[in-house]
Formats: structure tokens, sequence, C-alpha cells
């Protein structure tokens, strides 16, 4: 892209680019480090450097480690084979590498449910592989209340199929749905309607910033609006500094973090975040800055909120 690497991007070989984007990402450098680090090792213009370390990356995470693209990569490229093919050749070929697509019983049907990480690879945080536990080797969710019931849900369908053998299907419903009447289904009906209503907006507003209409950057800007009605009026809580849509998407700016420390509540829903500066991500609503506390106070009590102000309250 022109202003940025430019044409010369495409002649580097892979292993410069991905060290060039480990720079722009590392988080423990300062903007100055890694503007200079881009100068001095890239050949980059005090320009290009400073457009590149604003400039908006692809979100998400990929299914692979780093190793495991190249080789992947390498196999695809020498054998000019598709991704599927190579996979398998890999995992022959290299006794560490763990097929990420494979999917337990491969379609056979089995005596017994698996543990669900060896179902879900590749969605899931990956273990270290090399561990006799399952779980260790395999990898699991990362919300502790999944990972106890998918286990448990295992623990008690295996019980049931060795005592009575296997069912002939299995009919899942969800918890929340159980106690509901009509009344009550219409009600969550119109709830997941009007929640698809706000994500369509919101997601129309991050296309025009130009960023990624994900999961992460839907609360951000939720929880931007919330400061106040106004985008002019919506100020870090803590520091009372001005947060601007321009900074929002930018962690080195702006962070998403709990109004009570999580190990405290054990609330993780959106209730319980706020936007707020990063200068200011180690205070609490416990542990302000002494001379921050009469601030924090008083945006607290002025501040109007244009979503979610009774759910706080």
């Amino acid at each position: 892209r022109e202003g940025l690497v430019g044409p010369d991007w495409h002649d580097w070989p892979l292993e410069k680019q991905d060290d060039f984007i480990a720079v722009i990402l590392d988080d423990e450098a300062s903007d100055e480090e890694v503007r200079e680090k881009l100068v001095q090792e890239y050949g980059l213009t005090e320009v290009a450097a400073a457009a590149c370390t604003e400039a908006p990356l692809l979100d998400g995470t990929a299914q692979l480690s780093l190793e495991a693209a190249r080789l992947l990569l390498a196999k695809m490229r020498d054998d000019s084979c598709i991704q599927s093919d190579a996979v398998q050749a890999v995992t022959r070929e290299h006794q560490k590498f763990c097929n990420p697509f494979t999917r337990a019983g491969d379609g056979a049907l089995l005596d017994k449910l698996p543990y669900y990480g060896e179902v879900v690879r590749g969605h899931i945080i990956p273990g270290k592989g090399d561990e006799e536990h399952v779980q260790n080797r395999v990898g699991m969710v990362t919300n502790p209340t999944v990972h106890i019931a998918m286990n448990q849900i295992r623990h008690v369908v295996n019980e049931i199929i060795g005592s009575y053998g296997r069912p002939y299907s299995i009919t899942i419903e969800l918890g929340r749905e159980l106690p509901v009447s009509a009344k009550g289904r219409e009600e969550l009906d119109r709830q997941q309607a009007e929640n698809k209503q706000m994500n369509d907006r919101l997601d129309s507003l991050l296309i025009e910033q130009k960023q990624t209409p994900n999961r992460n950057n839907r609360l951000r800007l939720r929880l931007w609006e919330e400061l106040a009605q106004k985008p002019l009026e919506r100020f870090c809580p803590f520091s009372g500094r001005r947060i601007g849509i321009n900074n929002l998407f930018n962690g080195q700016h702006v962070q998403i973090d709990h109004l009570i420390p999580f190990s405290v509540s054990l609330d993780d829903t959106p209730a319980n975040k706020e936007a707020r500066n990063s200068a200011t991500s180690h205070w609490t609503i416990f542990s302000p800055s002494s001379s921050a506390y009469p601030g924090l106070h008083c945006r607290a009590h002025s501040s109007t909120t244009c979503v979610g102000a009774t759910s706080r309250s």
C-alpha cells in the first residue's frame, strides 16, 4: 500500500514480513521505539513508519501456529497441492504436527462421547500437545463454566451409555427456555430482534470507521456510546480525558476494563465494563488515584448515558 511499505512489501521474504508485523504488534515497545526500529531496520521514512504504526490490521486469529503455517505453506508450494492434502502430508511427516482439522471419530459412530476438545480442535485454546492428560494435550475453551458443563455432560451421557447402551437420538433444549411460557418466548424473540438491530447499526458504524465488524469492536463502540449522548461529551470516567472515536479502536490509547475487578465480582458482562484511557487501566472504582477521585465521583454522577443507564444504576 502506498504511504506505508509500498511495492517493496511483495519482494520481502515471508519471514521478513512476519518480523515486520511482530514489531508493530509489540505491546511492550512505545510508538517511538517502534517507529525508530522501522526506520533503522526496514529502511522506512519517518512518515511511512508513523503511518505503519497507525495502519489498521486485520483482526482475528488463525487456527494454526506460525510454525505450522510455514510447514503447510512450504508443502503446498513445493508439491502444488491444496491445504487439506498438505495437512495430511505434514501430519505423516512431522510427528509433533497435530492436525487441527481432525474431528473425533471422523464420521464413525463412537462407543462413548470423547473429550469435547477433540471435536472442536481449531476453535479452542490449544494445549501443549505433549501431555498425557487429554485436556492438557488438546486444549479447552476459555469459559470455565462452559468447560465444566461440557465435561459433566460427557460424564453423564457416558454413564447412561454404560448402563443402557447407545441412545437412538439425543434431544437438547436450552436451559433458559425450559421454564419459559409462550409469552416468555415471544419476549425472547423480541429481545433477540432488538439485539440484532443494535448489532447491525454498530456494524454499519464500524464499517464507516474502516474497522472490522466483530464482537470486540462492537463492545468498544457500545461502551463508548454509553459514556454520554453527545460524542464530544464522552470522557474517560477515571482520567477525565475525552475519548474520540479515532482513538477508540487503538489499544494503546483506549482499553476495555472491568469496573469492579473480575476477581472480585466474577462479572464479565458489558454492564461491568467501561471504556477508559489506557493510562488508567490499573485503577478500579475501589482504588483510583487519590487526586482523581473527586473528578471520578463528579463524572459518575453527572454522566447522562444513552444506552444501559438503568442496568448500571
